[in-house]
């Protein structure tokens, strides 16, 4: 089932509420959430496989487009910002009380494209789950791709390029990212 809510005003909001609560209804999305979710923003959930599980108190920021395929769960408390696309073909986990920055993309899927007997062979599919800990702060247009997982309490630096996993109390930044140190060191 597809919710885009783009309309303003008191009506298109009631009407994204009410598409909100068939998903919930139909058993798409899970969870005991008093939250916040902009008018704006795009949830897609794709039964009978896909699921999206919400925790308590989180706020969806506004264009941001959630997409579950499979099994995406957000922890309580984590702020999504506006324009963040969270596009999950297997298994996306973002912990509790987690920030994330605007034009952040989270991915667990990879397509590339094959040629055989002369022919373009396209949509194949490489899928690896993404998890990140509790109390992760994710900065301004950073990606997590496929298979990456990242440990609690760390700190993702603007523009990073995630393409493996680090351990908690990291803080991490670059293309593709490193990490710069730990928040344990003195």
């Amino acid at each position: 089932m597809r919710i885009v809510r783009k309309s303003k005003g008191r009506l298109g909001l009631g009407l994204f509420r009410f598409a909100l609560l068939k998903l919930v209804k139909m058993g798409a999305v899970r969870g005991s959430w008093f939250g916040m979710v902009d008018s704006q923003c795009q949830i897609f959930v794709d039964r009978p496989h896909g699921l999206l599980q919400l925790g308590k108190r989180i706020s969806i920021g506004r264009r941001s487009t959630l997409q579950a395929t499979g099994q995406l769960s957000i922890g309580d408390r984590t702020f999504i910002n506006h324009d963040v696309r969270i596009i999950c073909h297997d298994r996306i986990v973002i912990g509790s009380h987690c920030l994330l920055a605007p034009y952040v993309s989270v991915l667990d899927h990879d397509h590339f494209c094959d040629f055989k007997d002369g022919k373009l062979r396209r949509d194949i599919m490489i899928k690896k789950p993404v998890e990140i800990g509790d109390h992760v702060w994710i900065g301004e247009k950073t990606t997590l791709l496929k298979g990456v997982s990242i440990g609690k309490n760390s700190v993702i630096g603007a523009n990073s390029v995630v393409t493996k996993s680090f351990p908690e109390n990291s803080v991490i930044a670059g293309n593709p990212a490193k990490q710069v140190r730990s928040l344990t060191d003195e």
